[in-house]
């Protein structure tokens, strides 16, 4: 699993305030079937966070991965529980994710990364 953590707060917000979205992603954390990453934007000229998770649980033009998908469901079950929200994407990826301030964002990410490196077919 390819991981970087540490992330400048302050530069990932000048990207988001810079951006034509008032949007910027930070990738923390990726794999075969995951991207972890942070997203900062703008809303009424207030800062949020948010912590998104990427599964890709359905390949293009590829047998289903009944092992892989069964994984998927039970992290989203786990991640439901602690307040995340998962939303389908037509190409075969599963979005989760949480709006956290900025003095939860690295708890957050503590939580998500120890429950991905549990996953291992995730990486």
């Amino acid at each position: 699993m390819a991981q970087k953590h540490d992330f400048d707060m302050e530069t990932i917000l000048a990207k988001a305030e810079k951006s034509e979205q008032n949007e910027s992603f930070h990738l923390l954390a990726s794999g075969d079937h995951f991207r972890l990453g942070v997203t900062a934007r703008f809303e009424n000229g207030l800062p949020q966070f948010s912590i998104e998770l990427y599964l890709c649980v359905m390949q293009k033009n590829s047998e289903v991965e009944l092992k892989l998908l069964e994984k998927a469901v039970r992290l989203v079950n786990k991640l439901n529980e602690f307040g995340y929200a998962a939303f389908h994407q037509d190409d075969g990826w599963i979005v989760i994710d949480k709006t956290t301030d900025r003095a939860g964002i690295n708890t957050e990410i503590d939580i998500l990364l120890k429950i991905v490196a549990n996953n291992e077919k995730l990486n």
